[in-house]
């Protein structure tokens, strides 16, 4: 499971800088261990990034009752979407046509 997040209370400050300091990262690793002590390990969230902005009705990512585009969004975020499918030798993880929640067969 992959997880997108945005932490608007904490990062806003330091988006002018172009990074998230590292106790906001600490903050949101400690609670995703948290949560994934109760699950499975298919269940549980392995990697996550944080966004620098919210997810947006003006920029065509959710619809009015605010549920997400999942397409404009992939499309959107690409370059943490991609990063949270490469390994650190810079191989992909999975197929890259399997990104947009496409099913086999």
């Amino acid at each position: 499971m992959l997880l997108l997040l945005r932490l608007a209370t904490l990062v806003d400050g330091y988006q002018a800088a172009g990074a998230v300091p590292l106790d906001v990262r600490a903050l949101v690793q400690d609670a995703v261990d948290h949560v994934n002590a109760d699950l499975s390990r298919p269940e549980q969230i392995k990697r996550f990034a944080i966004l620098e902005r919210d997810f947006s009705a003006e920029e065509g990512e959710v619809t009015p009752t605010l549920k997400l585009k999942r397409r404009v969004c992939v499309e959107h975020f690409a370059r943490e979407v991609d990063g949270l499918y490469a390994t650190e030798d810079g191989a992909d993880l999975v197929d890259p046509g399997r990104r947009e929640g496409a099913r086999p067969g």
